[in-house]
Order: structure tokens, then sequence, then C-alpha cells
């Protein structure tokens, strides 16, 4: 996923480090500490997390896909327009778009 962000971001020869779990816990828990101290509370609990975001995650297509009917897509070409349209919309080039907040 990152080798495709940054493909569209225009930095395909971006270094990925692949680091173990608890390299992951420690920097989420760090994170944490810092929302906490800040009184933000983050969406999700960076600590807990990690196992699911280290981990490689697909849903079998006999599972989710065929019993909804979803068709074969270009995954790279719809992730690379969802990137340049976030570029976009941090340029403020972007029209039209409904923004969404928290209250």
């Amino acid at each position: 996923m990152l080798r495709i962000c940054h493909k569209y971001l225009g930095c395909p020869e971006k270094k990925n480090v692949t680091i173990p779990n608890w390299m992951d816990a420690i920097g989420g828990k760090k994170l944490k500490m810092e929302q906490q101290q800040k009184g933000i509370e983050g969406g999700l609990d960076r600590v807990k997390v990690t196992d699911l975001q280290c981990s490689n995650q697909f849903i079998d297509k006999s599972l989710g896909c065929v019993p909804l009917g979803v068709k074969e897509d270009d995954m790279e070409a719809a992730i690379g327009d969802s990137i340049r349209l976030c570029v976009d919309i941090l340029d403020g080039k972007a029209k039209n778009i409904v923004a969404m907040k928290g209250e």
C-alpha cells in the first residue's frame, strides 16, 4: 500500500522499512501518551491495533466479493485516484468537497 501511495505522491523511490510489531507498539504507546497530554482522544488505540496494523489484510473473495456481486477492478488505479484527490484537497484545488467534522 505504501509503495502505491508513494508512486502517486511522486516519490516512488522512497524506502519502506518493515519493523517488528513490538517496535510499532512502543511508538503507539508514545503517541498515545502525547495525545493524552494534549487532551486528545485518538480514534484508535495505537497499542491495541499493532497486530492489525502489522499484518497482511484481505477478505477471501468467496466470502465478500462473490456474495455481494463485486466485480474486479484496478485497485492500484483506485488508490491512486484517492491519493490525487487528497493532495488536491490539501492544495485547495479540489471542488465540491463535502467536509466532515465530529461534533
